[in-house]
Parts: structure tokens; sequence; C-alpha cells
């Protein structure tokens, strides 16, 4: 099988590429320097591993020049005279497509594995090499790189954010809530003043009465004003009973909207999960069809593969068959210079022949191979679509299940609140026509207290000491006048200030601050079940990795050293088994710290991302001796057999431009 790369003015190769791997085997990719080699490495890279969710993940494509870092002008895959580069890789009936553009903006069809960056690339730029280059042992961030703690910190940061809104609320509440003690307060003390003012007033009114009452020629003003105080009076007492009673329905309001406060949250609550839901029954409704249509005539298309197998492993039988008699005709011609054929048992073949003959055997049981192999990956696909079908009827039953129950409950809490709506209709109705009317006596208050003045100032042009008191009643008016406008002042922000908004509810302060407590204790607890799962996943991370990278120094033959990561500081080990002694990477020979990252590679491929199967070398061979190359080629073509992986290694060639060779031995 074949997997196959299209270039199309990718890094430093203009035009159109296209080039050939063989799967299974070490594919070597040789060009001269500045030829493109390394522009191969990183477009298979990069189309197979974008998007990046994680940012370490994107910080290292950028490190490793695969994308453009901030600031830059040059996307580093798009050829430089060209406004957009594409890269297509094709295989097991499957495409990676990945367009990219200078402003650096890219397109990609098919979702990749962005941990392959950090698993399966190994170059001189890799951040793992790097370390070890630098004697850095620190691995705690190949850790999160690998697992999934690194979704649990993203989700763990959303957290904090929230956390840190619900804290600028709950300082927002007891600022409020110390405004409002301050309100309170000053209302209190304007209280007592306007009942002082008022005291005041009643006093001198009483002596300047008595003083009139001594004056033949304004018996009638005295009347007048005794008349327009009493009027006065009365209208106060009637304004004082209907701020009361708004006051008592405002209150009745109040305690309404607390007792259907929860029950309007939890209706909000159940439509916003209700939309939810339609949005998975739509989404999983798409999928199901996108599915059943895809598998139209799947029993049919299953008979014919199962036939074709059939028929093509009787095929691979007779193959086999002459396969074992060419063989045994190879050992007879080491004895003798000729041989019967072992077919028709009539004329001899000589030793090219035999070869030829065995070749060409080979070369058909390897093409029954591969399309047995390919029927059996569509067998697998049908099976594998077959399940998720049945797995997607069952979670769409499931969510149309909650969807019904979301309903019910939610006509339930319609006529819940339908009685809620009853019951605060009149009252506001009724407030409605309180607060007119008090609208309506202060305007009459307010005429009693201009023809008073009148008065008043009409019996100022009479004596000295009733002049005085006169013009203190009226300062005191003054000042009452402006007592009363304050307190009213007071009350409005005490009215609107003693409630807030939060996530689109209006609530009390009181509540408001026991709701944000409640939330952020809340929000603490899921933050520590997070870091609880995180260390988890980072634990879970080092032994697999620990117990992969075993076998893959036995295997290896690189034996003796034994490497691990430390759980408890995810710190990196070498130890040289040789000399029983631990070892840092620093003091290791730059060939022996290549041959530890190439192993470390390895482990994580085969532990993390063994799909897609390519595992990518950018000549770090150069830097081994001999017996190093030998021993690590040797390695990947056992890998690359086993696993079925594309291995895909550079090496400088002479001719001039770039070529694909299945790998011979260095």
């Amino acid at each position: 099988m074949e997997a196959e790369l299209v270039l199309e003015n990718v890094g430093g190769l203009s035009g159109f590429h296209n080039l050939k791997f063989i799967k299974g085997a070490v594919n070597v990719v040789k060009a001269p320097n500045a030829a493109g080699k390394s522009s191969v490495i990183k477009a298979v890279a990069l189309c197979l591993s974008v998007p990046y969710k994680s940012r370490r993940l994107a910080e290292i494509a950028r490190d490793m020049g695969l994308l453009r870092q901030a600031g830059e002008a040059v996307e580093p895959l798009v050829y430089i005279g060209a406004k957009s580069a594409r890269i297509l890789m094709k295989f097991n009936g499957e495409e990676w497509k990945l367009d990219l553009f200078k402003d650096g903006n890219y397109v990609h069809v098919r979702e990749g594995e962005e941990r392959f960056l950090v698993t399966s690339l190994l170059t001189r730029s890799s951040p793992i090499l790097n370390k070890l280059l630098k004697g850095d042992v620190d691995f705690k961030w190949v850790v999160e790189a690998v697992s999934l703690a690194d979704r649990y910190e993203i989700v763990a940061r959303v957290i904090e954010k929230e956390k840190n809104k619900a804290r600028d609320l709950q300082m927002e509440v007891e600022r409020r809530i110390n405004e409002i003690e301050n309100l309170k307060k000053e209302k209190i003390t304007l209280e007592e003043a306007i009942k002082k003012y008022r005291q005041e007033e009643n006093e001198l009114s009483s002596k300047l009465s008595e003083l009139l009452a001594n004056r033949q020629e304004v018996s009638e003003l005295r009347k007048q004003r005794d008349h327009l105080l009493a009027k006065i009076k009365e209208q106060e007492e009637k304004i004082k009973k209907f701020s009361e009673s708004i006051k008592e329905l405002k209150k009745r309001v109040e305690e309404l909207s607390k007792r259907y406060e929860a029950k309007l949250a939890e209706k909000e609550r159940l439509e916003e999960e209700n939309r939810e839901l339609l949005k998975e029954i739509e989404a999983t409704s798409k999928k199901l069809k996108e599915l059943d249509e895809g598998l139209k005539n799947y029993e049919e298309r299953l008979k014919e593969i199962g036939e074709q197998i059939e028929a093509l492993r009787v095929e691979e039988g007779r193959l086999l068959a002459k396969s074992e008699m060419y063989e045994k005709a190879s050992k007879l011609l080491a004895q003798s210079q000729k041989v019967l054929c072992p077919l028709c048992g009539e004329g001899y073949l000589t030793a090219k022949r035999l070869k030829e003959e065995e070749s060409s055997v080979k070369r058909q049981l390897g093409e029954v191979r591969d399309r047995i192999g390919a029927l059996l990956n569509e067998r697998n696909k049908i099976y594998s679509k077959l399940r998720e079908r049945d797995e997607l009827k069952k979670e769409l039953e499931k969510l149309t299940k909650t969807h019904s129950e979301t309903l019910r409950k939610l006509q339930s809490f319609e006529q819940v609140l339908s009685t809620y709506l009853e019951e605060v209709k009149p009252i506001h109705e009724r407030l409605a026509g309180l607060e007119a009317r008090l609208k309506d006596e202060e305007q009459l208050l307010n005429k009693y207290r201009d023809e008073l003045k009148e008065v008043d100032k009409s019996i100022s042009e009479l004596g000295k000491e009733e002049q005085i008191i006169v013009e203190r009643i009226a300062t005191l008016r003054g000042r009452l006048e402006e007592a009363e406008k304050q307190l009213k002042r007071i009350e409005k922000m005490l009215e609107t200030r003693s409630y807030i908004e939060i996530i689109g509810y209006r609530m009390t302060l009181e509540r408001a601050k026991k709701v944000l407590e409640g939330w952020l204790a809340t929000l603490d607890g899921v933050l520590r079940s997070i870091q609880v799962e995180a260390r988890k996943e980072r634990i879970m991370a080092v032994e697999l990795f620990n117990d992969q990278i075993k076998k893959v120094l036995k295997d290896s033959k690189f034996d003796y050293l034994d490497v691990w990561i430390d759980a408890s500081n995810f710190r990196l080990h070498v130890m040289d088994r040789r000399v029983g002694v631990e070892v840092s990477p620093r003091i290791l020979s730059e060939a022996e710290r290549y041959v530890l990252a190439f192993i470390i590679h390895v482990a994580l491929k085969l532990a993390y991302s063994p799909y897609p199967p390519f595992f990518l070398i950018d000549e770090i061979a150069l830097s081994l001796d001999d017996t190093r190359k030998r021993a690590i080629l040797n390695y990947l073509s056992h890998l690359a057999k086993e696993n079925g992986w594309f291995v895909i290694l550079t090496e400088l060639g002479r001719e001039p431009k770039i070529t694909v060779s299945p790998s011979t031995g260095l």
C-alpha cells in the first residue's frame, strides 16, 4: 500500500510535486542541500497535525518553522513567489488537505492529530532534542502535551475567569451593601431633621397665632392661616398613608418575586437546556441521515466483499503453493545447475529463470494480499459505520426522551408562573393607581403651602415680632422642602440600588451575596476536581510512557540505557546499566543525546499517537556513527513492518531533484 503526497508551492519547492511512500518500510527522501527535503517533512507534519487546540503545541509549530511567528510577514511553508500553498496527503482511501495562505491563514479539510508534532516528528528543531542537548530534564510540558491534562488546564483557565468575574460581582455587591447602609443612615438623619423642622414650625406657628389673635385687623388672615395649616397637616397625613400603602405593596411584590425567583431561574435553565437538546437532536439526526445514506445497499456490498475475499484467499493459497515449490526448486538448484519445472514436470529451469518466476509469484502474492487488506479495511469501515449508526440511534432516542421530559417540566413551570402573574398583576395595577394619587396629593400639598406663603407674606407686613417669626417659618419651610427632596432622592436610590442583575436575573443584594458565595464555592469545588483529574491524567501518561519506553529500549537494542519519567516531578531520568549509575543528558555525547531523543519519540508515538501511521526524521542520522545508524535504521524497519507505519527519513543526495526510495541500509 502506498501513501501519496501532493505539494503545490510548498516551502522551497515551486510548482507541483508528487511523492509516493511505501507502507511498512523506511522511505528515504534524498536531495541536495536547500533542495526541499525539510519542506517535505514539515509539510507532512503540518498537514497531519492541524488545527492546534493547545496553545503550547501551536507555539511548538511556530518554533519548528511550520507556521509563522507573530510579527513575521512570511508564512514559512508558502513558496516565496506564491500567494498560497497546498498540501494533500492520501492513503488508505482517506485524504488530509491543507491550504496555506501568505497572510497566515489556513483552511484544513480534515482535523489532524495535534500531538503528532511531539510524538512523530524528529528534526534538529524538535523541542525534545533541544531540551536534551541543553541538559534540560524537565518533561512536564511533554506530559501536558501528550495527555488530556492540557485540556483540563484549558477548562481550569475558563473556570478561573468565571471566578474572577464572580469576585468582581461580589466586590460590587459588597460596595453596594455599604452604600445602602450609608444611605439608610443618611435617611434616618434626614427624617430626624424633617421631624425637628416640622416641630419648630408648629411651635412658631402657634406663637404667631397667639400674637395675631390680639390683633383685630388680622383676624381674617389668622383664620385663613389656621385653615391652611389644618389642610397642610391633613394633606401630609394623607401623603404619609399613601406612601405607607405603596411601601407595603412594593414589599408584597418583592416577597412574591422572591418566591418565584428560583422558579424563573429554573425555567430559564430548562429553556436553555431544551435549546441545546434541540441542537444535539438536529446534529445527531443529520449525522444519522448521512450514515444511512453512506450505508445504502451495505448488505449486498458486504456479501460482495465476502465473496471477493474468499476468491482472493483461494488465489493466495495457490500462489503460496507455487512460492513453496519455487523455494524447494531453489534448494535443489543449489545442489545442481538445473532442475525440472516444479509445476509441469517438463523442461528445466535455470537459476535466472527460477529467480524471475519466484519474484513474479511474490509480486502477485503481494498484490493479492494488498487487495485482501483493502477489502478487509472496507468491510471494517462498514461494520464501524453500522456500530456508529446503532449508537447514534440510541443517542437520538435518549435525547428525544430527555427533550420530552424537559417540555413536560416547562409546561408545569408555565402553569406555576401564570399563577404568579395572576397574583402580581392586580398588585401592580393598584400600585400604579396609588402612585398616581400620591402625585396628585403632593401637588395639592404644594398648592396649600404656596397659599400659606402668600398669607404669611401679608402678615409679614404687620408687626416686627410677627415679621421675624414669619421669616423664621419661611426659612424652616425652605429647609423642610430641601430635606424632603433629599429624602425622596435617597428613597429612590435605595429602591434602585438595593437590586443587582446577575446573569440576566434581578435580585436583592442579600440574595445576590448568597448566590455568589454559593457559585464561588461550586467553582472552587469544580476547579479542585479538575486539578485532581489533570494530575491523574499526567500520572497515567507517565506510567504509559515508562512502560512503553522499556519495550522500545529492549527492541531497539539500546537496553544498556534505562529511561523513565518521575511521576512526582515529571523529570526525565537516564541510567547507564553498564556502570549502574544515573547520568545527566548533559554529560552524554551529542550522538547519545540524538539516540535518546529518537528512543523517546518512538515511545511517545507508540503510546499516544499511533495514527496517522507516519514517523518523520529529518537528517538526524547524519549526526550518528555507522553502528548507531545501522541500529536505528534496522529498528525503524522493524517498527514500520510491525505497525504498518510510513517511516520517512531525509538524507543528503547528489541528484538535483527530490527522490524517494526504500532504504537499503546505511
